[in-house]
């Protein structure tokens, strides 16, 4: 089964690419562009520094893709000045990042249905966790069957991108299940990796990514369970993120998004959390520790009020942490976004995001964080 061959931008997260997300180029043959501009407009105000602080401003993502038969190479190139864009927190250009990914894909490689992916890429999985990114020289096999497709990568990773020294091997399998009618999907991952920089210690990453329906509510659940025998003590853990739908019930878009994380999953090589639900608590205070002992319950929202306006909001209606702060309730946030559809490939988003610290945060500082952005997004 061929590979989908396409990048994603991500919003609130560190950048990685995607296998299965983000604009897809106008023709199956041949010479192909596409891409997209993202400018955002922002005022922050944080509960540990008054001032405004910048976020994200410019991203410009260009992906050229060239086709023929059963071959495909794939280059994207992206200017960004997103403080996260390589991993290192540095504002500013990089354009030594010019190149983010860039791979070539055989399809029916040797066999029908088997297919060769040769370059630096990502092998995401699931929606909420990232599970490897940045520096990632990949070899990967992927074989579809009727019921199974079978996916096995051999990688070798740079976790600062300059320093060759920090190199990790690892080992991914990857399955997902097919045709069976409870499921809408269900993939399995499986690795192994082994840390070539502090004694050869190792890790070890499981993970489950599923959805189903109970009746008219529709689940989703994601689950991942890391062992870690870092000498320095990190000792793994597991998450899981489940999510459920009522709109069938409402009659409107209305949710619930539960997350738990527990002892060092966010401290993992391999089980990089990517998981930020919400504008400000975790994403920008920065004192969730990956993550790890967070227990957090979300309330979404959507309404469509036409076809060129809508309105979204996510409430965190319970939250205790029990990492790096102490014990405690991490308070309650309001996030509101209205996005306004321009044209087909243009839309704007206006967003207003609260946080009031809870008592795991008790400092004489603590204040209201109060969010307010502006974005422009254009694809072609």
């Amino acid at each position: 089964m061929a590979f989908a061959l396409s990048l994603a931008v991500p919003a609130m997260a560190v950048h990685f690419g995607s296998l299965a997300t983000g604009p897809t180029p106008a023709v199956d043959e041949g010479f192909s562009i596409s891409g997209s501009y993202t400018l955002d407009a922002e005022r922050y105000v944080s509960r540990a520094n008054t001032g405004d602080r910048a976020w994200f401003d410019d991203d410009l993502e260009v992906v050229l893709k060239v086709n023929k038969g059963d071959v495909t190479a794939v280059v994207d190139l992206e200017v960004s000045d997103d403080e996260n864009f390589d991993g290192t927190g540095a504002n500013g250009l990089r354009p030594n990042d010019l190149i983010d990914n860039y791979w070539v894909t055989f399809d029916n490689f040797v066999t029908d249905g088997l297919s060769l992916k040769i370059g630096e890429y990502s092998v995401s999985f699931g929606k909420k966790v990232v599970f490897y990114a940045e520096g990632n020289h990949l070899i990967g096999l992927k074989y579809g069957l009727d019921s199974f497709d079978l996916g096995l990568y051999l990688a070798k990773q740079d976790e600062t991108k300059t320093d060759p020294e920090t190199d990790e091997d690892l080992t991914i399998f990857t399955a997902g299940v097919k045709g069976v009618d409870f499921f809408k999907k269900l993939n399995l991952i499986f690795a192994t990796a082994s840390d070539e920089t502090a004694g050869g210690y190792d890790y070890g990453y499981t993970g489950i990514d599923t959805a189903f329906d109970l009746g008219p509510i529709p689940l989703t659940v994601e689950y991942g369970a890391i062992s870690d025998d870092d000498p320095s003590g990190n000792d793994g853990g597991t998450f899981y993120v489940l999510t459920a739908n009522f709109k069938e019930l409402v009659n409107f878009n209305l949710g619930v998004e539960y997350y738990s994380g527990n002892e060092d999953m966010g401290e993992a090589t391999f089980g990089g959390n990517d998981y930020y639900p919400l504008m400000i608590y975790g994403f920008r205070s920065g004192d969730n520790g990956g993550f790890d002992d967070v227990n957090l319950a979300i309330l979404t929202a959507g309404y469509k009020y036409s076809d060129n306006l809508s309105l979204k909001a996510k409430v965190l209606v319970q939250g205790e942490e029990g990492s790096t702060q102490g014990n405690g309730s991490v308070g309650t946030e309001i996030d509101i976004h209205g996005i306004v559809k321009l044209a087909s490939n243009a839309s704007a988003t206006l967003t207003y995001a609260t946080w009031a610290p809870g008592d795991a945060y008790a400092a004489p500082d603590d204040d209201t964080s109060t969010d307010l952005r502006a974005r422009l997004k254009l694809t072609f």
